[in-house]
């Protein structure tokens, strides 16, 4: 549950400090880093290798919507990180339902778009 530690993709609260663009961008670089060292290390189905896949293009979307360093906020970069919230949200659902994982607590409401519904209220 490495999206844990990435709380710019389950922060409730609009515009937190986890929602700065470069801790944002940082948060996608590692994520995209440990998908591609996922990939790299371990044989899955279809299924899950295909949400692993479609993690990735997210992530890179929304660096390729951010390419400078600056912290100005754009519309194209907002669509990006809703977009990237909605996938990772749907990915981690299917993914916990297929490996059969019960979520913490602050990770239920992105599971719940996937009809996850198991939770724990560990945060640990």
């Amino acid at each position: 549950m490495y999206a844990l530690d990435h709380k710019d993709f389950y922060a409730e609260k609009q515009r937190s400090n986890h929602e700065s663009v470069p801790h944002v961008i940082g948060s996608v670089l590692e994520i995209r880093r440990k998908i591609n060292e996922t990939l790299g290390s371990y044989e899955f189905d279809g299924n899950a290798e295909e949400l692993l896949l479609v993690m990735q293009e997210a992530c890179r979307k929304l660096l390729d919507s951010k390419r400078d360093a600056d912290a100005e906020i754009t519309p194209v970069y907002e669509t990006a990180l809703g977009q990237i919230r909605l996938i990772f949200g749907l990915a981690v659902g299917a993914l916990a339902t297929r490996f059969s994982v019960i979520l913490p607590k602050n990770l239920k409401h992105l599971a719940a778009l996937a009809g996850q519904t198991q939770v724990t209220d560990d945060v640990s």
